[in-house]
């Protein structure tokens, strides 16, 4: 992401009780399950029994800023060029559980060579043939040792790694991740 003319760029990702993840815009990832105000961040759960774990963003080019919900989701992070690590946990529960639950929007202001990392709990919870997860650490470490490579590259290159230590493994979930780097 650069700084840029264009104000704002919304998305989310959701998975729709237990099932495959999805990238998109928010009208189209909840369908008639939901209502979206994407200009307030407010969200209202129709009659669905589903239970939806969703991380919301909008990208603000201009100020290179990122405002954000997760809603019971893993955490996205941000990785910083000196190695800090911030977890993005403002939100609120898993959507569908209270209908009158509230969301606390977070926000962040991204820094030149920042990397934003938003990833499914198919990931981090993929095991090995002796029941060991992939974990949270690993993650952060090869995105940290791809970082100066481009996006499309250090995502195949976490699939990829994911995929060979989970060859033969315990635990098979749906593997999505995104990765936004701030030039």
């Amino acid at each position: 992401m650069r700084r840029g003319k264009e104000l704002r760029r919304h998305w989310m990702m959701a998975s729709v009780a237990g099932h495959a993840a999805y990238f998109g815009w928010p009208r189209a990832c909840l369908r008639e399950d939901c209502q979206v105000d994407e200009q307030n961040y407010a969200w209202r759960l129709a009659d669905s029994k589903a239970l939806k774990h969703v991380p919301l963003g909008c990208l603000d080019h201009r100020r290179l800023g990122f405002h954000y919900i997760n809603a019971g989701h893993v955490p996205p992070m941000v990785i910083r060029q000196g190695g800090v690590v911030l977890e993005l946990t403002e939100g609120g529960m898993v959507m569908g559980v209270l209908a009158d639950a509230t969301y606390k929007r977070g926000y962040l202001q991204f820094e030149k060579g920042d990397i934003l990392v938003c990833y499914t709990d198919g990931i981090t919870e993929a095991m090995d043939i002796n029941g060991n997860q992939y974990a949270r650490e690993r993650l952060v470490d090869t995105v940290r040792r791809e970082g100066n490579a481009c996006s499309k590259h250090i995502v195949e290159t976490v699939l990829a790694d994911v995929d060979r230590f989970s060859r033969g493994g315990l635990h098979n979930d749906d593997c999505v991740i995104l990765i936004l780097k701030v030039l």
